[in-house]
């Protein structure tokens, strides 16, 4: 079965607080169709593979709903990863084999939990001071270069880390400099850029 929450296959920093759920059937017989299912949430994956859901288990649910089925366990925690998996029950009332667990994870879910500050769009007067002394780098075969419009900057750091990865998840923005620190190591100095 294909799993997916909000549309979306193992989705990173979802907001809503009611997840929709939904999985697709993979099922080649004929008048193959669903009867029943049951949805059930944990803290890591080892807990769904044991039967162990430790956040929330619909029960079975008789119905053919397989799309848009709302979370309806205890309130989510925000910046959390879940893990879920589903039972699905055939026409005849027998089961199919439990889902491979898939997982979702949550952003901010409430607008109180922001910490920092908004990151918009520059304006034109702080982009002409910045880009006073900025000196072109173009084709040289190009005539008369002009930058139009707004530019994107796309900057590459490459860096080893000694240990097995189980999971990362790393999140880099600057104006003019930036600065990165896995697992409280800084990997990315405050100096401005080139």
């Amino acid at each position: 079965m294909q799993l997916k929450c909000d549309a979306l296959v193992n989705p990173l920093g979802i907001d809503s607080k009611e997840p929709m759920l939904s999985w697709q059937l993979r099922d080649d017989r004929f008048e193959a169709r669903q009867t029943a299912y049951e949805i059930q949430v944990a803290s890591n994956p080892a807990l769904l593979g044991a039967g162990k859901p430790d956040v929330w288990d619909s029960g079975r649910v008789e119905s053919d709903q397989s799309a848009g089925v709302s979370y309806a366990g205890p309130a989510l925690i925000a910046e959390k990863r879940y893990f879920w998996r589903v039972k699905v029950w055939d026409k005849d009332g027998k089961p199919y084999p439990a889902s491979d667990a898939s997982w979702w994870e949550t952003g901010l879910l409430d607008a109180r939990e922001w910490r920092g500050k908004w990151i918009g769009r520059e304006e034109h007067e702080h982009k002409r001071v910045r880009e006073a002394d900025a000196a072109w780098v173009t084709n040289p075969k190009v005539e008369n270069f002009q930058p139009s419009g707004d530019t994107h900057h796309d900057f590459r750091l490459v860096f080893e880390v000694s240990k097995t990865v189980k999971i990362a998840d790393l999140f880099v923005t600057g104006e003019n400099t930036a600065a990165a620190w896995l697992n409280g190591k800084q990997v990315l100095s405050a100096d401005p850029l080139p």
